[in-house]
This record gives C-alpha cells, sequence and structure tokens, in this order.
C-alpha cells in the first residue's frame, strides 16, 4: 500500500466579500474585484477574527484618493458615471449623469446599482433627490440599509 501526501504547506489570505456589490479585499483594505471605483492607499486597519476594520486618519478622513474626480469619470458612460457618483456623494455629478440620460433604476449582478451605491456611500439627502427622480429600490436594497445601520435610509424605504 502506498499513501501520497501532500507535505506543500498551502496559505491561504485573508479575503472579505461585500455581498451587495461583489467586491472583494484583502486583510489590508485593498480592493481585489471591482477596484476602480476604491482608493486602493492602504488606510489604518485592523483585522479580528473575519471581522476588517478600516479607520479614519487623526482628521477625521480617510486619504485623498489618487486621481482626479474627472479622471475617475472620464471613460464611464451615463450610468456608470452615476452609480459612481452616488457611491461618492457626489449631487452635481449625479445631476449631471441624469441630465445625460442614465438608467436610474440600472441594476446588474456585482456591479449595483445608483440606488445602493447611494445607500452605501451618499447622504440621505441624495437618496430622496434619486427616488424623486424615479429611483426604485433593488431587493438588495433594504437589508443593505440594514447592514450598513442608516435607519434613516430604512425609514425612507418602510414609511
Amino acid at each position: 500500500m502506498l499513501a501520497i501526501t501532500n507535505t506543500q504547506e498551502r496559505r491561504k489570505g485573508a479575503l472579505f466579500r461585500d455581498p451587495c456589490t461583489g467586491h472583494m479585499f484583502d486583510s489590508a483594505g485593498r480592493a481585489f474585484k471591482g477596484s476602480g471605483t476604491f482608493n486602493l492607499a492602504v488606510p489604518p486597519y485592523s483585522v479580528a477574527g473575519s471581522t476588517l476594520t478600516l479607520k479614519a486618519l487623526g482628521n477625521g478622513a480617510l486619504d485623498k484618493p489618487p486621481f482626479s474626480k474627472q479622471e475617475m469619470y472620464q471613460t464611464q458612460n451615463a450610468t456608470k458615471l452615476l452609480i459612481s457618483a452616488a457611491l461618492y456623494n457626489d449631487m452635481e455629478s449625479i445631476k449631471a449623469a441624469i441630465k445625460q440620460g442614465a438608467d436610474i433604476n440600472y441594476f446588474r449582478i456585482g456591479e449595483g446599482s445608483p440606488m445602493d451605491a447611494a445607500i452605501a456611500g451618499s447622504s440621505i439627502q441624495v437618496i430622496k433627490f434619486m427616488l424623486q427622480n424615479g429611483a426604485r429600490p433593488t431587493p438588495n436594497s433594504e437589508s443593505l440599509a440594514r447592514a450598513l445601520e442608516r435607519q434613516d435610509v430604512l425609514k425612507l424605504l418602510n414609511p
């Protein structure tokens, strides 16, 4: 009888997946999938078990992204611009995208939707503006708002 064993050590890094957007992160907070919408600078962080906590810097803000707003938006169509602008609470670009004919109810698995991006990264004023302009919550919107503890959004979605 011959027993064959694998003596090669396999190392597994910690990966965290955002179930709403499908983005993957390592334990340093770097994005592996969907990295075009993220600041890849590594902010201060800590890992406890399966929880990754990103911390703000001393002044309460994360580092500025290594690109300008124009660079980030220049290659996107109106709908992608709307999603990115909603993720970054950029009301000026949200209005511009809607004027350019963005699909405010766009949804694709792995890319998300303008409404879910707004829930994740925008103020309640942006979310109200989007609803007033015809945005409808997706099947993920309520669970995303719950996960992010956005009580203001939950009240708006469930009057």
